[in-house]
């Protein structure tokens, strides 16, 4: 039962050794995780700076299109058609449908 306990005692040992030299290499990397948090928080900040643009773009938009009453678009599309070569000879019904 002594030997149980020794050899519990001597990996509870170990394990206090490895927790210690966990906790100084996250206390070593913790000011790199401080730099990479304040940039994640300047980058959420310029994109809720850039929504808030956005929703008051939107919001204008909206007050436009509202104070505009009904828009009606309308799109003509020119088709460019060659004509029909005229005409020129006698006023005859004959040649007319022999023109044709």
């Amino acid at each position: 039962m002594e030997e149980f306990r020794e050899e519990m005692q001597a990996v509870v040992n170990s394990m206090v050794v490895d927790f210690n030299k966990e906790i100084k290499a996250l206390q070593m990397t913790e000011p790199a995780n401080k730099w990479e948090l304040q940039a994640c928080r300047a980058e959420v900040e310029a994109y809720r700076v850039r929504v808030e643009t956005l929703e008051a773009q939107i919001k204008v938009c909206k007050a436009a299109m509202a104070n505009s009453g009904s828009i009606q678009v309308s799109t003509t599309l020119k088709v460019n058609v060659s004509k029909p070569p005229t005409f020129h000879g006698a006023n005859n019904t004959k040649e007319t449908e022999n023109f044709i």
